[in-house]
């Protein structure tokens, strides 16, 4: 006879731990919220202080550039133009203002540039 287990259970057996072995992947970045805050098309103008916050964040630990950059190319994709503009704001931002390591992530970033070229012909 087989018996049902719960799927806990049996990963509980097994000794598995899902969350170490997957990471977070479908948890949102530590920087969505923020991107999306600094974002955001109820903003009249951009928000430099949430600017500058994640700005200074990618400046203090070089890893966070990767997941700022996912942020971004979200905001990137998003259909309102108030939203693509402060994105790439943002984006400008941190080109001028974090090092090698950010424009080095932006480069290996083939759909954000796609995602601009697109905003930039767009009529």
């Amino acid at each position: 006879i087989f018996f049902r287990r719960p799927f806990h259970f049996v990963a509980k057996m097994m000794n598995i731990n899902f969350k170490e072995t997957l990471g977070n992947l479908f948890s949102p970045s530590p920087f969505q919220d923020i991107v999306d805050q600094a974002t955001s098309e109820y903003l009249l103008t951009p928000d430099w202080e949430k600017n500058i916050h994640i700005i200074d964040q990618v400046n203090l630990k070089i890893e966070n550039a990767k997941e700022v950059m996912r942020a971004i190319r979200r905001r990137t994709s998003n259909s309102n133009p108030k939203v693509q503009f402060l994105a790439l704001t943002l984006l400008e931002m941190g080109v001028k203002n974090c090092g090698h390591v950010f424009r080095a992530e932006l480069c290996q970033h083939a759909e954000l540039l796609g995602d601009v070229l697109k905003i930039a012909t767009r009529e």
